[in-house]
């Protein structure tokens, strides 16, 4: 392994240690990059109320794209391109599985698995479930 990707693999730890929003929902980091798996993770796993950013590490424009922008179906998400060194961050998504690509390389694709948002998230918003009144 390469010093440049063991720094880079290290610096990318520290970013997810590290980063996390007002809500308390800590951020979903995808690494697009130019060798295999294109999206790092190739599968992704986030909760509904997580923002999920995608980070363009690589020296080429590239895109993410649902799928179902590509076959005329609901698009989700699309970023348009993104440049060398910029990201594309989506806020939140609801529950479901999103496969996605770079609509300028196709060969290049990734899933993302959004499961329901998690129940302390749901719990800071002051919503109680039963048996939880006077707390």
């Amino acid at each position: 392994m390469g010093v440049a990707r063991v720094v880079g693999w290290f610096l990318g730890i520290l970013l997810v240690i590290a980063s996390g929003v007002s809500n308390g929902a800590s951020w979903i980091f995808i690494t697009v990059q130019t060798h295999a798996p294109f999206y790092s993770p190739a599968k992704a796993t986030a909760f509904a109320d997580q923002p999920i950013q995608w980070q363009n590490r690589s020296r080429m424009i590239h895109t993410v794209t649902a799928d179902g922008c590509r076959r005329g179906g609901y698009c989700v998400f699309d970023s348009g391109p993104i440049r060398p060194g910029a990201h594309y961050t989506i806020s939140a998504l609801p529950s479901g599985v999103y496969p996605y690509h770079c609509s300028i390389h196709p060969f290049m694709q990734g899933v993302l698995v959004v499961k329901p948002a998690r129940l302390d998230a749901v719990a800071s918003l002051g919503f109680r479930s039963a048996g939880q009144e006077g707390l």
